[in-house]
C-alpha cells in the first residue's frame, strides 16, 4: 500500500491517507477529503491542521470556502532536511542541559531504580541507553539465534556504528551456534570490538541481559511484543558483574 510508504518515513496512518487522497485528487475541501480518504470528518480536520503546520499541505480559500492541496512529493525531501537540521539543534541544546535535569533525578544509590520499557521503539531507547555514560565495557548474556530479525537489523544499521564510534567493548556469553557463525570468527569479533564465549547446553533462555556502568537491562526478544527492564543499583549491579566474570572466567 502507498500510506506505508508514507508510514516509513514518519506520518502516521490517517496522515498518509489524507495526503494521498489529496495527491490523487488535488485541491480539495475538507469533507471531500474525509470521504476521499474514508476518515471522519472531525479526524480529517485534525489531521489536516497538522499535517498544515508540518508543511506537508497547504490551504486557500475559494468563494468562502477552505481548499487543502498536497505539496509535491520532492517538498518533503527538503522539509525532512529541515527537520534533521531542527532535531539536531534539540539535541545539542539538550545535551547542554542533561545536568540540570540530572541533578534532580534520583540518587540515592541505596534504593534500586526500576523501570519498564514496552514496544520496538522503547526497547531501541534501551539499547541505546547502553552507550551512554563514561564506560568503556559491556556485559552480554545472550542467545544470537533468539534476537528477531527487526532487532538484528537496528543493532547492526544503528547501534553497532555508533557502539564502535565510542569505542565500547562488548563481554558476550552466548549458546554455542549448531553450526557455522560469523560473529564467531576471531577476527570478525576484533573488527566489531567483542569478545564471545559459549556454553554448549540448549538452556531455554529467551532475554538479553546486559550490564553497563551503574545499570542492568533486560530484553525479553518477543518480535511482536519486546519489553525490557532496567535495574539501576549500584549494589546489585556488582554483584551481577562479579556472577558474569566467574562465568567469563569458568567457559
Amino acid at each position: 500500500m502507498l500510506w506505508q510508504i508514507l508510514n516509513n518515513i514518519g506520518f502516521n496512518e490517517k496522515e498518509s491517507k489524507i495526503y494521498l487522497a489529496l495527491l490523487e485528487t488535488s485541491a480539495q475541501p475538507a469533507s471531500v477529503v474525509a470521504r476521499q480518504s474514508g476518515i471522519n470528518r472531525t479526524t480529517t480536520y485534525l489531521t489536516l491542521e497538522d499535517l498544515l503546520k508540518k508543511g506537508i499541505v497547504n490551504r486557500f480559500e475559494r468563494k468562502s470556502i477552505q481548499y487543502f492541496e498536497a505539496v509535491d512529493p520532492k517538498q518533503i525531501i527538503n522539509i525532512l532536511e529541515n527537520q534533521k537540521i531542527d532535531l539536531e539543534e534539540k539535541k545539542n541544546y539538550l545535551k547542554k542541559q542533561i545536568p540540570k535535569l540530572e541533578s534532580i533525578a534520583q540518587t540515592d544509590s541505596t534504593k534500586p531504580r526500576v523501570s519498564y520499557f514496552e514496544g520496538f521503539e522503547a526497547i531501541m531507547n534501551l539499547y541505546a541507553d547502553s552507550l551512554n555514560g563514561d564506560h568503556k565495557e559491556i556485559f552480554s548474556f545472550l542467545r544470537f539465534d533468539k534476537i528477531p530479525p527487526r532487532i538484528v537489523d537496528y543493532l547492526e544499521k544503528y547501534y553497532l556504528p555508533k557502539r564502535l564510534e565510542k569505542e565500547i567493548f562488548v563481554k558476550i556469553i552466548s549458546s554455542k551456534p549448531k553450526e557455522d557463525a560469523i560473529w564467531m570468527d576471531k577476527e570478525h569479533q576484533a573488527k566489531h570490538l567483542r569478545e564471545i564465549k559459549c556454553y554448549d547446553l540448549d538452556l531455554p533462555i529467551q532475554i538479553e541481559m546486559f550490564i553497563y556502568g551503574d545499570k542492568m537491562s533486560f530484553i525479553c526478544l518477543d518480535e511482536n511484543q519486546p519489553f525490557g527492564i532496567q535495574i539501576k543499583n549500584k549494589t546489585i549491579i556488582e554483584s551481577i558483574k562479579g556472577i558474569q566474570e566467574l562465568l567469563w572466567k569458568i567457559l
